[in-house]
């Protein structure tokens, strides 16, 4: 075992009590107890920036058909439209009616499309079908890289993880409750893949994250991106 109970114990007891306390008047933070948060200022952002919103992130997909396939089943996400820019490069939208919350009963396609730029949590596909291009694609929990994994919330974390299995064909990497293998895809993914057991923070950083994603779901996509799966009432994130 890289870590100690005790150790991570005594940290994560740290972390829980800070983020209980999110909401209370800000307190001295010990800096010398880890894990401990540092939290944002309350001061507003640039008047400027009003009206700013994540509209969408974009990945380089090997198959596009598998990826729209994935995420339209899995996750319930719709395709919008997919623009071709020439015979092998085409890039296409997917996301969630009533604004990117899933809690509407219907909406056309031409309506999602419509508020596609004022709607929020749009997945973008950039696929270019050419085998050179695609072979030159590392999943991240091959390789560790600036991309780490996608956030996803679902108002019941068991019953997506039933769902989940029962459609099959999903890669899971770490069940809730289970503890991810250190050095394994998903820490790979987390940018910890090529931490050496021995270096002096190991044992404090992985049994942090170990603990953390005791209470997540961990999911791969059809080209190795990982994806956190999140119960709405759980207050702790990676």
């Amino acid at each position: 075992m890289l870590f100690t109970h005790a150790l991570v114990a005594s940290a994560f007891a740290a972390l829980n009590l800070q983020t209980a306390v999110a909401c209370a008047p800000a307190a001295p933070v010990d800096t010398s107890v880890f894990p401990h948060t540092i939290r944002g200022s309350d001061n507003a952002s640039d008047y400027a920036t009003l009206g700013y919103a994540t509209n969408h992130f974009s990945l380089n997909v090997r198959n596009l058909t598998a990826s729209i396939d994935f995420y339209h089943r899995v996750f319930g996400l719709r395709l919008l439209f997919t623009t071709r820019f020439s015979p092998s490069f085409s890039i296409s939208y997917m996301g969630h009616s009533a604004g990117g919350h899933n809690k509407t009963g219907y909406q056309t396609t031409d309506e999602l499309i419509r508020f596609k730029n004022s709607d929020l949590g749009h997945i973008e596909f950039q696929f270019f079908d050419d085998p050179a291009a695609i072979g030159n694609l590392t999943a991240t929990t091959d390789t560790a890289n600036t991309f780490s994994h996608i956030g996803i919330i679902v108002p019941n974390l068991k019953t997506a993880l039933a769902r989940i299995e029962a459609l099959g064909g999903v890669k899971i990497l770490s069940r809730p409750g289970e503890v991810p293998v250190p050095g394994g895809a998903l820490t790979k993914a987390l940018g910890l893949g090529h931490l050496p057991a021995d270096h002096p923070e190991a044992p404090l950083i992985l049994g942090i994250y170990a603990e953390v994603s005791k209470a997540l779901l961990f999911v791969e996509d059809p080209d190795g991106n990982v994806i956190e799966i999140q119960d709405l009432a759980d207050a702790i994130s990676v």
